[in-house]
C-alpha cells in the first residue's frame, strides 16, 4: 500500500469522525433543550402552586374574598387594593 492511499484512507475515517460527532452534539443540544424546558415549565407550576396556596392558607385574604364575593358590601379602596395585589401574585 502506497502513502497516498494510507492518507486517503485517514481522511475518510477522520471525516466519519466529525460526523458521528457532529450527530451526537446535535443529540445532546436536543436533550438539553428538552429538560431545560421541562424544569422552566416544573418551576413555573411550583411558583403558581405556592402563590395559591399562600392565599388559601391566609384567612384574612380569606375573609376578605368572601367579601368581595358573596356579600353586597363594598370594599373599603386599601382592601381593594390589598385584594388586587393579592390575586395579581
Amino acid at each position: 500500500m502506497n502513502w497516498e492511499a494510507i492518507s486517503a484512507i485517514g481522511e475518510i475515517v477522520g471525516a466519519a469522525a466529525v460526523v458521528a460527532t457532529l450527530g451526537y452534539l446535535a443529540f445532546q443540544i436536543r436533550q438539553s433543550n428538552s429538560i431545560n424546558a421541562s424544569v422552566i415549565r416544573q418551576s413555573f407550576y411550583d411558583y403558581t402552586t405556592r402563590q395559591m396556596l399562600q392565599g388559601v392558607e391566609s384567612s384574612e385574604f380569606n375573609e376578605l374574598l368572601a367579601r368581595a364575593v358573596m356579600t353586597d358590601d363594598d370594599l373599603s379602596p386599601g382592601e381593594r387594593f390589598q385584594l388586587c395585589r393579592r390575586l395579581s401574585r
